[in-house]
């Protein structure tokens, strides 16, 4: 169980988070922490035991940084489809977001069940926030076609930014969502 400061292990976790969003998971050690951080090796150690472990930290930062974005979100569009869009926009525009699906979706492999877990949890904020605005503001649509409205935003909103195509013609997202919205 990790003892130290309060105020130390928020420092050293907020240093962290800055590192894993510049060098992904994998890229990111100690050793960086350490010098970011300005405290010593045995510091970040007795905050957190490990790397795995300091990252669950930041998960959980980003996570309630994330809930607080989502529930300040109040969109004032009387249509569906522009309040969607702000909503998948606000998410998007957040680089620290981005660089937990970049980790997440990219080195997968090496995470432990907590992280996995986490993400989950990540997403879901997300998507209660959509499945909110669909039962105000268009609760006749059926499943079918909320889920490829769902893919299709993910595809366009994370997906595309995080793995981009320099050949591929940006599309005009607006057209492309009213076209799968209508």
């Amino acid at each position: 169980m990790a003892r130290g400061r309060p105020s130390k292990k928020l420092e050293i976790a907020e240093c962290a988070k800055s590192i894993f969003q510049k060098n992904g998971y994998q890229g990111t050690s100690i050793d960086q922490v350490v010098v970011l951080s300005g405290v010593s090796k045995p510091t970040v150690y007795s905050n957190f035991a490990s790397k795995q472990i300091l990252w669950v930290e930041v998960m959980k930062q980003v996570i309630t940084a994330s809930e607080s974005a989502m529930q300040n979100l109040e969109s004032h569009h009387e249509h569906f489809l522009d309040a969607w869009i702000e909503i998948w926009e606000t998410w998007s525009h957040c680089d620290t977001r981005l660089s937990l699906y970049r980790i997440m979706l990219g080195e997968k492999v090496k995470m432990e069940a907590e992280s996995l877990t986490l993400f989950s949890d990540f997403e879901a904020i997300l998507f209660k926030k959509l499945d909110k605005l669909k039962t105000n503001q268009a609760p006749r649509m059926d499943s079918a076609h909320y889920a490829v409205l769902c893919f299709t935003s993910h595809y366009l909103f994370i997906d595309s930014v995080l793995y981009p195509n320099p050949e591929k013609i940006t599309p005009d997202v607006r057209t492309l969502l009213s076209r799968v919205f209508s």
